[in-house]
């Protein structure tokens, strides 16, 4: 059996918290819905990826403005929040579609982020050599009154477990149930999304959405081109990394201050692009990034000969992801008074008062069963060109298909910790 320490690995999170008054509710009321799953549509799945990657690369940009190592999946955090933006109504249903760049797609947003899903864990193979799961769950609270259609559209559009709870008699149980939940969808990557104290007796719903990705590489690094090497941070302090090496016929794309490289992995689907900025302009590109720029990047690929060096990375990145929100303009959903998520609920107060998300991943040399001696070790008339990240980078991984990024991140130190 393949060690599973070779794979590259990604596990990841969503979630979100609603409060309301510890009165609210029916003693009457039951969370549930006999809705079937609609069939994807792969024309609004690609309306929702286009509009989910000018998200990611926001959302990146805030948290490139901090120093460190980045990591999360910006399909994970828009499929989660798409599920509260259809319950939302009035001012705080349009501050949610501006911000996830929805606006043109109006109800179609949920039917679009459900498709997407399906269509991208169609791609998987199931076996050691492409894995991808995506699960949605909804924790209601038990005797408290959710509208029928709001339940309906998780189901139908999201394709979500809708499970009851106690949180106002145990929201500690509760949480550690939901964790649960998460660690089993995420192949026991993620053991706590929610933090203790995250969710209280005044929590009523909880949205969680997990992935999973594990791929090979089509071409794999060899293990004997894997050597020491500097790798220069952005502060300009240099430390040790294992860089990996690969020489052959590679994706390559050069624009004003950046270079890039696209990998595929086994099937040629889902593919890593990596982005090196200019050493002295890493600054200037993480608040340049934007999805035009690496569209120009990927419209001029150019496959050919390319000596390629690439550290191995490992880490996790995790956190609140309501102040990152909330400066990209999500403001009315967290506010007691002036959120509008009536499409929910018939209570007042109802509010999203926090959203969490983790992310782990880890890279090295073997991601593929194919040689690594095709066409690298050839003698050429010239020498190759030259890509060796061997300072701050950011990449991607993307569906070459519908175009969606799956998961978006930025090495600034490449440890491997995990």
């Amino acid at each position: 059996m393949m060690n599973r320490r070779t794979l590259l690995r990604a596990g990841f999170g969503s979630a979100l918290l609603f409060a309301l008054p510890a009165c609210g509710g029916d003693d009457d009321a039951t969370a549930s819905s006999d809705e079937k799953r609609d069939p994807a549509d792969p024309a609004a799945a690609t309306g929702f990826a286009v509009a989910q990657n000018a998200f990611a690369w926001d959302l990146y940009r805030e948290f490139a403005a901090k120093e460190g190592n980045i990591f999360f999946s910006p399909f994970s955090i828009a499929t989660a929040l798409a599920q509260v933006t259809a319950g939302a109504k009035g001012d705080t249903a349009a501050e949610l579609h501006r911000v996830f760049h929805t606006e043109a797609l109006g109800d179609d947003t949920y039917a679009g982020a459900g498709s997407l899903e399906q269509l991208l864990e169609g791609a998987a193979t199931g076996d050691d050599t492409f894995k991808l799961n995506i699960a949605n769950s909804a924790w209601a609270q038990e005797s408290f009154t959710f509208e029928k259609a709001y339940l309906d559209t998780l189901a139908r559009d999201f394709g979500s477990e809708i499970n009851v709870t106690d949180f106002v008699k145990d929201a500690e149980k509760a949480r550690q149930e939901i964790n649960s939940w998460v660690d089993e969808k995420t192949e026991k990557k993620i053991p706590e999304l929610f933090p203790q104290g995250s969710i209280t007796d005044l929590t009523r719903l909880v949205l969680a959405n997990t992935i999973y990705f594990n791929a090979r590489w089509e071409t794999e690094f060899h293990p004997s081109s894997t050597s020491e090497g500097e790798f220069t941070k952005a502060d300009g302090t240099k430390v040790m990394a294992q860089m990996m090496g690969r020489r052959g016929d590679i994706a390559y794309a050069e624009a004003p201050g950046v270079k890039a490289v696209e990998l595929p992995y086994k099937g040629g689907r889902f593919r890593m692009l990596i982005m090196l900025p200019d050493e002295a302009a890493a600054r200037l590109f993480d608040g340049a990034i934007s999805p035009q720029l690496v569209d120009n990047l990927l419209a001029a690929m150019d496959t050919g000969d390319t000596l390629l060096s690439l550290p191995k990375f490992a880490f996790e990145f995790g956190q609140s992801l309501k102040e990152s929100l909330m400066a990209l303009g999500v403001e009315l959903a967290f506010d007691p008074v002036a959120a509008d998520l009536s499409g929910m609920a018939p209570a007042p107060d109802l509010h999203v008062s926090d959203v969490f998300h983790k992310a782990i991943v880890r890279t090295d040399e073997r991601g593929t069963e194919a040689s690594a001696a095709t066409g690298v070790v050839v003698g050429v008339a010239s020498m190759p060109r030259q890509f060796a990240a061997n300072h701050p980078f950011v990449f991607a991984i993307r569906d070459s298909e519908t175009g969606a990024i799956l998961f978006s991140g930025r090495v600034a130190d490449p440890v491997f910790e995990v």
